[in-house]
């Protein structure tokens, strides 16, 4: 199914897969639902798995008045999204910017959500900086064209362990999808602002639901540090460390993570 999601003032696109208990999966900056590539579809061998493209990216509009962004807009679209779909309760999981979004979201919404998976995401009002010299060179470099994006960003998205076949053939698939969805630079940089301005002012305690946080050992666009940063404020969550796994190690390691996942809701979530 690939619907467009009617709403006040924005339009989000969205497909969904499988069925099953619904999981919604989040991307990170400047990524669309392409960018799962495939990592959805195994998911959905076990869940009703939704994604979409989060706004101003891909096929989902944008709203007239981006400067007021905040991770709690992104929140915001996801409820929406929940509404749409007529879902009252759910699995979500998100990556970098969408770990966030999935944070924020589980603080304002609780209600709705059954587990939490936060995959190398960062927070805020510490010490630890939220993104790698590497990654904002890696930013900065995708100024220029597609093709330098994609071959800047597969040695800072995944980790050092994969081949240089896969590596390239990621390139080319993530040139691919920029040839009709490229993000907007504009929109792309008031997602990163709003994710450099999302800190550990959230009220974490409101958090209830069970929370995984996985984080790669070779993740160099986020340091790892991150990630615990989070899991202490958190009061019902549970930490791994993806041995090899880079930022976007769903590409790399989707059968580990699969099974994490799978493992940590049975273990947690009541049917």
């Amino acid at each position: 199914m690939s619907k467009i999601l009617p709403a006040i003032h924005k339009n989000l696109h969205y497909e969904v897969f499988g069925e099953g208990e619904p999981m919604i999966l989040h991307q990170g900056l400047g990524r669309t639902s392409l960018h799962w590539l495939g990592f959805e579809q195994q998911l959905a061998k076990y869940y009703k798995v939704i994604v979409f493209d989060t706004r101003g990216l891909g096929k989902s509009k944008d709203l007239p008045a981006p400067l007021g962004l905040s991770i709690f807009s992104f929140a915001d679209d996801l409820k929406d999204l929940f509404q749409e779909l007529k879902i009252t309760k759910a699995h979500i999981l998100g990556i970098s910017l969408g770990g966030m979004a999935c944070l924020a979201f589980a603080e304002r919404y609780p209600q709705y959500v059954k587990s939490l998976t936060i995959i190398n995401s960062s927070i805020g009002g510490t010490l630890t900086p939220r993104i790698t010299p590497l990654g904002f060179l890696s930013l900065a470099v995708g100024g220029f064209s597609s093709r330098l994006t994609a071959m800047a960003l597969s040695y800072t998205l995944v980790g050092r362990t994969l081949t240089k076949n896969r590596r390239l053939a990621l390139q080319k698939e993530w040139e691919e999808i920029d040839k009709d969805h490229a993000p907007n630079k504009r929109t792309v940089l008031h997602h990163l602002l709003a994710a450099l301005r999302f800190s550990k002012t959230l009220q974490f305690h409101k958090i209830s639901c069970p929370v995984l946080i996985l984080y790669g050992s070779q993740d160099l666009f986020v340091p790892q540090k991150n990630s615990r940063n989070i899991y202490k404020l958190l009061p019902n969550a549970e930490i791994k460390e993806i041995q090899g796994g880079g930022h976007e190690m769903y590409l790399e390691k989707p059968t580990e993570i699969i099974r994490t996942i799978n493992n940590f809701i049975q273990k947690n979530v009541s049917p």
